[in-house]
């Protein structure tokens, strides 16, 4: 896996341009993580645990008469946009979100770099 360091979104741009990621689809993370995983999958500093299928369902009890038809049957990735850590990912085709979500959030610190993954996208 190369490493390719862009200081500006014109430099972000020839860069795909110039390895052919148009196609890709992409996903922007504040910082290296081990592997590419979902929130629900990394320990949170301030509950020191995992979360899990009894958090989400705890969400739900809580919020579910207030959703939508469509909110219900779309929970996980509602209580995603929500800030509930999930088993899901987020990926994109929109490689300037994936920048985005690469460097804005509540802990960006100014020592560490975001990162965008580019996955080639067979047709999903």
């Amino acid at each position: 896996m190369e490493h390719i360091k862009v200081g500006s979104i014109a430099e972000y741009f020839n860069y795909i341009e110039e390895y052919r990621l148009k196609d890709c689809i992409s996903r922007g993370e504040l910082r290296k993580f081990e592997n590419i995983i979902s929130g629900a999958f990394r320990p949170y500093k301030r509950y020191k645990t995992h979360f899990g299928k009894k958090h989400i369902e705890e969400f739900y009890s809580y919020v579910a008469n207030e959703l939508t038809s469509m909110q219900k049957e779309h929970f996980l990735a509602f209580a995603q946009h929500s800030g509930l850590p999930t088993y899901l990912l987020d990926f994109t085709t929109s490689h300037l979100v994936s920048l985005l979500f690469a460097c804005n959030g509540d802990d960006v610190q100014t020592d560490e770099s975001g990162y965008v993954y580019f996955i080639k996208n067979s047709g999903l």
